[in-house]
């Protein structure tokens, strides 16, 4: 395991600074009661990860990976995410199917450092929780910069009262397109949202 998780909060001109990649997940089971983060995701599955760019004007401009369902994978998920989290998956087209994380490591950082080359900025992967970075970190040989987007009252309000009925919950992609909205939104951007 590696040490603590550094990250960022917003700031006025993070942008500015960065490629804001807004990310999301979605894996086997939530932390148990009192389970520290870092350790449930060491014994956790990642099923899916979306990457929406905050920014849209450069390519490519989503990465959307979706685990092969295999029954093992099936025997550790809990009942919610057999009937709820995986049929949602399928509401978008996967850009990448993997069986397991070593799999999908190569493509996630083919994405990454083709979007480095097409803005000129280094990756700031914003996350609304913190399990999704904790989640995701095994996957990069050099860490990225993280973004916590937590309790950030547009998101908040997007991910539940707000949430659009065109959208599919608990479908990674829509996750972090609603995200990217409501963040956009925070910096007085029109032009994030879909």
């Amino acid at each position: 395991m590696r040490g603590p998780l550094n990250y960022l909060m917003p700031y006025p001109g993070v942008e500015a600074e960065y490629d804001l990649l807004v990310v999301d997940t979605e894996f086997t089971r939530l932390p148990m009661e009192k389970e520290a983060v870092w350790s449930w995701a060491e014994h956790c599955r990642l099923l899916a990860v979306a990457i929406v760019p905050l920014a849209q004007s450069e390519k490519p401009d989503h990465f959307y990976a979706t685990r092969k369902i295999s029954k093992a994978i099936l025997s550790i998920c809990n009942p919610f995410v057999r009937e709820t989290v995986i049929p949602s998956m399928g509401a978008s087209v996967a850009t990448v199917a993997f069986d397991d994380e070593a799999n999908l490591q190569p493509s996630l950082k083919s994405y990454l450092a083709t979007r480095r080359r097409s803005t000129g900025k280094p990756p700031l992967l914003a996350v609304d929780w913190i399990g999704d970075a904790y989640l995701l970190r095994p996957l990069f040989e050099d860490e990225p910069a993280w973004l916590l987007l937590d309790r950030v009252p547009q998101i908040e309000f997007a991910l539940d009262a707000g949430w659009p009925a065109e959208r599919t919950r608990h479908n990674a992609l829509h996750d972090a397109e609603v995200i990217r909205a409501a963040f956009a939104t925070t910096l007085g951007w029109s032009n994030a949202s879909d």
